[in-house]
């Protein structure tokens, strides 16, 4: 009883901090949860572009609250895909859409901040460079890793996925930070576009892992 309550109080205070008619809420309700559709905007399919564009704001203070809070506390540090793996798949790989999410790390590969930069439908969800740039900037980012997750379960990058994050590679190459990989979860796997040769390895992150005393790469 108290988990539904609290359920009714997250609809009511999204619905009124967003300005959102409880209706439109209502509906997308019926085919996700209220944290899903909090995630993912564009499950409001009848939402007005200026209620998606305070969805955005609303979505990116608390993110950015969440990460100030927590930033100090988490130390998570990642050296292999395996790492980013295992940090993300317990939520992205059950998603019913596709989300892209970019992680961002210090010098020591510790984790400084985790960000939700696209989502969209079931067929693509594709970033756009400024954001992850902008984003990256304001962190201090010393490296770059993206992750999305494919609904239908097969990790395997599609020409699309490769494409993209081979252009993304070459534009931070111009602003001095550091892409190390994107990994493709599914269901119960995932794939690295490093591992696989489909982006170059870096070599500066890979030091560090030298250092830790692996070599996984």
């Amino acid at each position: 009883m108290q988990k539904i309550e609290d359920e009714k109080n997250l609809v009511e205070i999204f619905s009124r901090a967003a300005r959102i008619p409880r209706r439109k809420i209502d509906e997308a309700l019926k085919k996700a949860t209220i944290l899903e559709v909090i995630e993912n905007h564009f499950l409001i399919t009848d939402a007005t572009s200026s209620e998606r564009r305070r969805m955005e704001e609303l979505m990116s203070f608390c993110s950015l609250y969440e990460s100030t809070s927590k930033m100090e506390k988490t130390g998570y540090q990642i050296f292999s895909p395996e790492d980013t793996y295992n940090y993300l798949a317990p939520e992205m790989k059950g998603l019913s859409y596709e989300r892209v999410d970019m992680l961002i790390l210090n010098t020591r590969h510790r984790l400084i901040k985790r960000e939700t930069i696209a989502t969209g439908d079931l067929t693509s969800a594709v970033p756009g460079f400024q954001k992850i740039a902008r984003t990256a900037v304001i962190y201090n980012a010393a490296y770059i890793i993206l992750a999305h997750n494919h609904p239908s379960g097969n990790p395997q990058p599609s020409e699309g996925d490769i494409a993209i994050t081979r252009n993304i590679v070459k534009a931070f190459d111009t602003v001095g930070i550091e892409f190390v990989d994107h990994l493709v979860i599914g269901r119960n796997s995932f794939k690295s576009m490093m591992v696989e040769g489909l982006i170059e390895k870096n070599a500066s992150f890979q030091a560090g892992m030298r250092e830790r005393g692996g070599d996984c790469l």
